[in-house]
């Protein structure tokens, strides 16, 4: 009897369909019977597997695997708030025990009184005591003779400004005073140069403005004040050592060589005087600003006019005297008695500055009649006669009328705003006033000794060389060639003569410079542009200086004579010739 087939029907069906299509092949025999003995087995065991699973209570575990789930979460969240109340906590505990701490200490740092001293210099210290707190008001000035209280300066060194303030610990402050200017004898402040120039238009260095203040005081002091830029030779060491003890100049550095600054001025005047709460209009300025503050004090006390500032201009020593005397009080009428005054060789009687000046450098004993100075005795400048002299080594002139000739030329010199002959290049005339300096003095020698030396020094000091050439009869290199061999040491013959040609000038002379030549082999050269320079035939380019003297003109050659030949003959008539060597200014 043959086993049943427990197959599903559906399970026959897709078999025999399959079978049918020819996919599967129909087992035949023993192998068939084995292969659904298989089948029977793992569907068996699929069934049992499944009758099992279903009678598993899967939505209970379900349910109770989210309760669990829940019940962990719940337990982890309460554990975390746990935590974190307690660190809250503790650091609560912790920040009270700090300001606990901090309040016992404040409490036992906080004195029952303050202590605000003030030192003066030379008296004995005041002293007072208020509760910790309480307002205290500030002391009245402590007037000292001779001196001017200024301020009421704290332990940073900055004025106390406030009348009352509330005291929360020992408090220092420090009378600072000044000096008074000198204002009743009118001594010279500014000073004339050796050969008697004010330099009326020269700007002002700090160096010299701290000179000007040191000497307002008439005083005779050396302070124990130092800048690390200031030696103790130069020429500011007692004035700026002095004035930074008096409190005037701060800091490390001066910076003495710097120019002086129009609210620099005014700043360091005002420390010699209480401050002023006046405010003064200068549209320029900031009315917020320290500047507007300076200039504002500056026109209370009547220094300077409401209307335009510069803070940033630089002042010339005829700004500076007009200042100067408007803070001194001291009278700047236009009309002085020219024998009280003598000649200030720079400044002519209708120059703007003139009585500021006059004011400033001329020492003088004065009365007042009707509200205006007048001059009783003075210790005037010289007064010289028309025409040339020398102040020092440098050459002036004073016209027929009795007054310096200033910024013009006449009779074939040229004088500067100071009045000295200029050779037109302020560079110039100062290496040209130095090598006056070392040569020559006018005072005892004639204009033909210093000429001779001055010949000697052109051809003893320098090198020839032949690095600059000019056309026959080329002008306007005089400036040029002169500075040339005084910066490099060499030249060729134009730089010889250009310097002789100066030098000469300088001294009062009225020499003429010759672009010429003389005998030579050589005709063609190229100048310092590379253009081409043809010479006669036989001669070769140079340059010399003429001098006439009673009618007849004198060659000068310091190339020709320079230190490489030994037979200096130092001048010769043009005509005739004493030297062959065929001078020639033309191409003729």
């Amino acid at each position: 009897m043959s086993r049943p087939d427990l197959r599903s029907h559906r399970e026959r069906q897709e078999r025999a369909s399959r079978v049918f299509r020819g996919e599967v092949k129909r087992p035949a025999g023993a192998a068939a019977r084995r292969e659904r003995a298989e089948r029977s087995r793992r569907s068996s065991r699929l069934a049992r597997v499944l009758a099992t699973l279903r009678k598993v209570p899967w939505l209970s575990i379900l349910l109770w695997s989210v309760f669990a789930a829940a019940v962990v979460l719940q337990v982890y969240i309460l554990r975390t708030d746990a935590s974190e109340r307690e660190a809250r906590r503790l650091e609560m505990e912790e920040y009270r025990e700090q300001q606990e701490q901090l309040d016992t200490r404040a409490r036992e740092s906080v004195p029952d009184s303050c202590e605000i001293r003030y030192l003066v210099p030379n008296q004995d210290d005041i002293t007072e005591h208020v509760p910790y707190g309480a307002p205290v008001a500030l002391h009245k000035p402590v007037e000292l003779e001779g001196y001017t209280f200024l301020a009421w300066i704290n332990t940073d060194g900055e004025p106390e400004t406030r009348s009352s303030f509330p005291l929360y610990e020992d408090t220092v402050l420090t009378a600072r005073y000044a000096l008074k200017f000198e204002t009743e004898e009118h001594i010279p402040y500014l000073e004339v140069d050796r050969d008697g120039v004010v330099d009326v238009d020269a700007e002002v260095t700090v160096r010299e403005y701290v000179k000007v203040l040191y000497k307002l005081l008439n005083i005779d002091l050396v302070g124990q004040g130092s800048f690390l830029d200031v030696g103790e030779r130069d020429s500011c060491f007692k004035a700026a050592a002095t004035l930074k003890d008096l409190g005037i100049l701060e800091g490390n550095y001066l910076y003495p060589d710097e120019l002086l600054r129009e609210q620099e001025m005014l700043q360091l005047l005002e420390r010699f005087y209480p401050a002023s709460d006046a405010v003064f209009d200068f549209p320029d300025l900031d009315p917020g600003s320290e500047a507007s503050a300076v200039y504002s004090t500056a026109a209370a006390y009547g220094w300077i006019d409401a209307g335009e500032a510069a803070p940033e201009s630089t002042v010339t020593r005829g700004e500076l005297a007009r200042v100067i005397n408007r803070v001194l009080g001291r009278s700047t009428l236009q009309r002085l008695p020219a024998a009280r005054v003598g000649m200030i060789l720079d400044v002519a009687p209708s120059h703007p500055s003139y009585a500021d000046i006059a004011e400033a450098v001329i020492p003088h004993s004065y009365t007042w009649q009707d509200g205006a100075e007048v001059w009783t005795s003075s210790k005037p400048l010289p007064i010289y006669e028309p025409g040339l002299f020398f102040a020092g080594v440098r050459l002036h002139c004073i016209d027929d009328n009795g007054r310096p000739l200033l910024n013009t030329s006449f009779d074939g010199r040229t004088y500067n705003q100071n009045g000295e002959v200029t050779s037109g290049d302020a560079d110039l005339d100062r290496k040209l006033w130095a090598i006056l300096e070392e040569c020559v003095d006018p005072d005892v020698m004639e204009s033909e000794d210093m000429l001779r030396i001055l010949y000697d020094y052109v051809c003893d000091n320098f090198s020839p060389c032949s690095d600059t050439l000019y056309e026959v009869g080329a002008q306007g290199w005089a400036v040029k060639e002169a500075k040339r061999i005084l910066d490099k040491g060499e030249a060729s013959s134009y730089g010889y003569a250009a310097l002789f040609y100066e030098l000469s000038y300088m001294i009062g002379y009225h020499p003429e410079l010759i672009s010429g030549t003389i005998y030579g082999t050589q005709t063609q050269f190229k100048n310092e542009n590379g253009i081409r320079i043809e010479a006669k035939p036989g001669h070769t380019p140079h340059a010399w200086v003429e001098i006439k003297y009673l009618g007849i003109s004198y060659i000068f050659d310091p190339a020709g004579e320079s230190r490489v030949d030994p037979y200096r003959q130092y001048y010769h008539r043009n005509e005739p010739i004493r030297w062959q060597r065929g001078y020639l200014s033309n191409v003729s």
